[in-house]
C-alpha cells in the first residue's frame, strides 16, 4: 500500500519569500477594490444635485439606488465564489472586474 505525503499549504506559503510578483498582485487587487468602491463614493456626492435637478422632495425615495449595490454584493458574492471554484479565481476576478467596470461606465 502506497503512503501519501500530507502537504500543509500554510507552511508552504509561510516558507516562500515575498516576491515582486506578489507585490504586483497586491497592488492590482488594491486598484480593483478602489475602482469598485468609487461608484459608491461618487453617488453619495452626486445625490444632492440629482435630487435637486429631478425635483425629488423626499430623499428616502433614493434609498433603492444606494441599496442596489448591497443587493448586488448579496447576490454576486456567492455566485462569484461558486464560479471561482469551477473555472478558477484568476479568470473570475478578471471577468468580474471587467463586468463591474462596464456597469460603472454605464452609470456615468
Amino acid at each position: 500500500m502506497a503512503t501519501s505525503k500530507v502537504i500543509n499549504v500554510n507552511d508552504v506559503i509561510d516558507a516562500r519569500p515575498f516576491q515582486p510578483f506578489d507585490l504586483a498582485i497586491l497592488i492590482l487587487c488594491f486598484f480593483i477594490l478602489l475602482c469598485d468602491g468609487f461608484d459608491l463614493t461618487v453617488i453619495s456626492f452626486a445625490v444632492p444635485n440629482l435630487a435637486k435637478e429631478w425635483h425629488i422632495q423626499n430623499m428616502s425615495a433614493l434609498g433603492p439606488v444606494f441599496a442596489a449595490s448591497s443587493f448586488g454584493l448579496f447576490i454576486g458574492a456567492p455566485i462569484a465564489g461558486y464560479i471561482a471554484d469551477r473555472i478558477g479565481r484568476r479568470t473570475t476576478i478578471i471577468c468580474a472586474a471587467f463586468l463591474f467596470s462596464i456597469f460603472v461606465l454605464a452609470t456615468a
